[in-house]
This record gives C-alpha cells, sequence and structure tokens, in this order.
C-alpha cells in the first residue's frame, strides 16, 4: 500500500533526476515522477527494500535551490518493463530545505497564500502552557498562513504561543495567535529557528500580517530593479 504521507500533501507531477546515495556509500540516479513536501515517487531499474534509509538530492527547477534530505523507503511496485516505482517519504529535512521546498512546491501549485516573504521584525513570545514563558525571538520569513522565527530557547511541536510587537493603533499591541509547528536547532548556535501556524487571527492582526507581507514585497522588489 503506497504510504499516508504522500496523500497528506499537495503533489504535482514532475520529471527530473534525483540522486540516490545509501547507506553503503553506493549512489545512482533515477527519475522522480510526483514530489510533495512530505516525499516522492522515483523510477529506477534497481529496486530498493522497504524502510531502506538514503539521501537524495534534487532540484525542482534550475531557478530553485538544490535539496538535500535523507528519506525512508514506504513502498516498492512491481517492475513494468524492468523499471520500479519506489515511494520515499523525506525524514527529518532541514529547516532551509523544506523552506526551498515548500516554495518550489507553491511556486507550482501557484498558491500565492503560502508564499514566504523575508523580514527582521522583533516579537515577545509567549508560551501558552504550564509554566508560561516570555522568550525573545525575531522573524526571519512571513506569509498569510504563518511565520518563521529565530529564538533563543527550543519550543515543541503543538506547543501554543503569543506572538507581541509594537502596535498596530495607538498603544494597542499586535498578538499574534500561532501554533508551533516545527523546532530545529539552528546551525549548532545557541538558538532555535521555530516555525508557527497562525491561528484565529483578528482583523487587525490580519491587516498587520498583510502589511508585513505588502512592505517586504515592494522593498525586495525595488531591491531586484536596482
Amino acid at each position: 500500500m503506497k504510504f499516508d504521507a504522500l496523500r497528506r500533501h499537495s503533489r504535482f507531477d514532475v520529471d527530473f533526476a534525483v540522486r540516490v546515495e545509501m547507506e553503503n556509500g553506493r549512489a545512482f540516479y533515477g527519475k522522480s515522477s510526483n514530489v510533495s513536501q512530505g516525499g516522492m515517487t522515483l523510477r529506477h531499474s534497481e529496486s530498493l527494500a522497504d524502510g531502506d534509509l538514503v539521501q537524495v538530492a534534487f532540484s525542482i527547477s534550475f531557478d530553485h535551490k538544490r535539496i538535500h534530505t535523507p528519506a525512508i523507503v514506504r513502498w516498492v511496485s512491481d517492475p513494468i518493463d524492468g523499471v520500479y516505482t519506489i515511494g520515499l517519504e523525506f525524514a527529518e529535512m532541514d529547516p532551509q530545505f523544506a523552506d526551498a521546498l515548500e516554495d518550489a512546491i507553491n511556486a507550482k501549485l501557484d498558491r500565492r497564500a503560502a508564499q514566504r516573504f523575508p523580514v527582521r521584525t522583533k516579537f515577545e513570545l509567549e508560551t501558552q502552557q504550564v509554566g508560561r514563558r516570555r522568550i525573545e525571538s525575531f522573524a526571519r520569513n512571513v506569509s498569510e498562513t504563518g511565520m518563521r522565527l529565530v529564538a533563543s530557547e527550543p519550543l515543541e511541536s503543538g506547543d501554543r504561543v503569543k506572538l507581541r510587537t509594537g502596535s498596530r493603533t495607538g498603544n494597542e499591541p499586535v498578538e499574534l495567535r500561532s501554533v508551533v509547528r516545527w523546532c530545529a536547532e539552528d546551525d549548532g548556535l545557541r538558538r532555535y529557528t521555530i516555525g508557527v501556524e497562525f491561528e484565529g487571527l483578528d482583523e487587525g492582526s490580519e491587516e498587520f500580517v498583510s502589511g508585513l507581507i505588502s512592505f517586504s514585497g515592494k522593498f525586495h522588489a525595488r531591491l531586484q530593479s536596482s
């Protein structure tokens, strides 16, 4: 049975080369027939075994970053004309490659709502669990659905947080209710990169996020045209 992870993500058909390196160091090139944020299917004349851990490297297109990530073999079809189709699930993908893959997929699917825009905005991050903590953080990028932050302390996937910054009108601060989707140590430094998804933003908070996106988009458009 084909693994569920591929079905939980939007997929699109592709046809690009994928470098596959096995645990014994042997490498070969196959062809991917579709890809999602959760995994891909691979075609090759040589089979792999369920559960095999491999390293894959690929580029969705020439104008997108090359992705490097471990992957686990989840299923292998019977060969057709001597070619196997192999289902791979991405495992522990580095956040920078996860972002690059998401951006490439969004570009292909024209999902503008999830397009990321670079920012550098300071937020106070307040956890909502028992033993609430307040942590200083900076936003690295933002979309209409969430934000990527850098903080001095780690959080757990599923943690609910409030992000506060500045003011939107008068002295009223911005408060963005969010849920942590992933957290990873940032390049071995004593800081952490955290991906959050917005939850139930009020009208003022939505306007603030739209303003961040608009400012970033215009600023980088001017840089590219100069």
